[in-house]
């Protein structure tokens, strides 16, 4: 069997050639990334002039990304876990949209991210700039004036990144987390030689704490339920509770407030996209900033649920002595359980299976849809008290994005109501082909055996 040949080995002066060789590669295509990126700007000539000017001064600025760790009165996550959370700041930071930090220039925010690591830190330094001055570079200098104002604009990106990224897998079964940017370091160890590179990254904290629940009787049946928080995009946690004084109840102590799991289905279900990923802020922010209750019986009432000024529906509530309130399930607006969805059912003859499957028990139908091309629709909301779901269009969705399923609904909903019979607010250019939802199969059914011959039985 024929011997291998041992591997000859690299001598001392050979292994330092070998190293310099890999350290001018990464060089290379580190700088030819920070000229591609700085071509976008119209500045790549002016910042190849510049670091070619300050030569072994300007080191390679590279970007590390998030790290995470639990607060000092947190449960630490897992390895796993942490990486998702991680993972999640990242996706929400690469889908907040393109952002305008710069005239006529729209760059991502993780091309701005890169832009600040690579270029801000050395650029904005005291050394660089007064080399700026000795040669200036008008074209140059205005570029860095202009990072100095997209930089508070990127931070808040950012900052809204870490925040917003909790929404992707918070789950109030799970328990509570909430998460807060601590700081940006530009760089965490101080390069020697011009090979060398330096990291940056941002410090995130987390908090976590499993749910508290409890077992309580409702509508005959032992269910659990778990206590709500308020999470804020700063990071801070709130109790949520009601004001006795809401209920007519006596006393100063707040009621603290709980959440079984059919309720937060219905959330799921019914505020859906494009706001799926903001529902549970929305419910505890609706509970805290309550002014006034629906109230039903004794024990049961409807707190409104809203989206900045628009109302979305109700959450419907029962007070359980030593507990406190237990949201029991969600109501969109349209739903017959509330205020506006009962005038809709007397305006339009609409029953429960018919806004099934017209799809106007839920939030991105109207989202999807413009109604202002529905005005005998629009009369409709206007009589039941919904006239500002036709807002919901323009404020949360760009008419360029209504989906193949709104278009479908919206023709849908336009021959339905264009066939009613009891209540006809049709338009001219409206079409008149009947659609058959529930009722209307009930209603067709109920004359056929009215109209029937009678069966003679001998």
């Amino acid at each position: 069997m024929p011997q291998q040949k041992k591997k000859k080995r690299q001598s001392g002066q050979q292994a330092k050639q070998h190293l310099q060789q890999q350290r001018n590669l990464q060089r290379k295509e580190y700088f030819t990334k920070l000229y591609e990126l700085c071509k976008r700007f119209g500045v790549d000539k002016e910042v190849k002039e510049f670091i070619e000017d300050i030569g072994p001064s300007y080191y390679m600025l590279r970007l590390a990304g998030i790290r995470v760790f639990a607060s000092k009165d947190s449960v630490k996550l897992t390895q796993k876990e942490e990486a998702v959370l991680k993972n999640g700041i990242y996706y929400v930071l690469n889908n907040l949209g393109d952002q305008p930090y710069f005239p006529n220039v729209k760059v991502s925010n993780m091309e701005m991210y890169g832009l600040i690591v690579y270029l801000y830190a050395r650029l904005a330094g005291k050394q660089e700039k007064e080399k700026m001055k000795k040669q200036p570079n008008p074209a140059l200098q205005n570029f860095v004036e202009q990072l100095d104002v997209a930089i508070p604009k990127f931070v808040r990106v950012l900052d809204a990144a870490v925040s917003a990224s909790i929404y992707f897998f918070r789950n109030i079964t799970k328990g509570n987390l909430s998460i807060k940017l601590i700081e940006t370091i530009a760089y965490n160890n101080k390069p020697k030689e011009s090979t060398d590179s330096c990291t940056s990254y941002s410090n995130v904290s987390y908090c976590f704490s499993p749910p508290e629940t409890k077992r309580v009787r409702i509508d005959g049946e032992n269910r659990t339920v778990y206590r709500l928080y308020h999470i804020e995009y700063n990071g801070e946690v709130t109790p949520v509770t009601l004001a006795p004084s809401l209920l007519n109840e006596p006393g100063s102590e707040p009621i603290v407030v709980y959440i079984q799991k059919h309720a937060l289905y219905r959330l799921e279900q019914r505020v859906d996209a494009p706001l799926q990923d903001d529902i549970i802020f929305l419910l505890s922010n609706s509970i805290l900033l309550a002014t006034e209750l629906v109230i039903i019986k004794s024990e049961s009432f409807l707190i409104p649920y809203y989206y900045e000024n628009l109302k979305l529906g109700y959450l419907a509530c029962q007070r359980i002595e030593n507990v406190g309130v237990v949201i029991k399930t969600f109501l969109f607006i349209t739903n017959s359980g509330t205020p506006e969805g009962f005038a809709l059912d007397k305006v339009t003859g609409l029953k429960k299976d018919d806004k099934k499957f017209l799809l106007v028990d839920k939030l991105s139908t109207f989202a999807n849809m413009d109604i202002s091309e529905l005005p005998s629709f629009k009369k409709i909301l206007d009589k039941s008290n919904l006239s500002h779901l036709a807002e919901l269009h323009e404020n949360i969705t760009s008419p360029k994005k209504e989906t193949e399923e709104g278009s479908l609904n919206r023709i849908w909903i336009k021959n339905f109501l264009a066939k009613s019979k009891k209540y006809r607010y049709q338009d001219e250019d409206e079409t008149t082909d009947t659609i058959y939802t529930p009722s209307v199969i009930e209603e067709l059914e109920a004359e056929k055996r009215e109209t029937a011959s009678p069966i003679l039985v001998s």
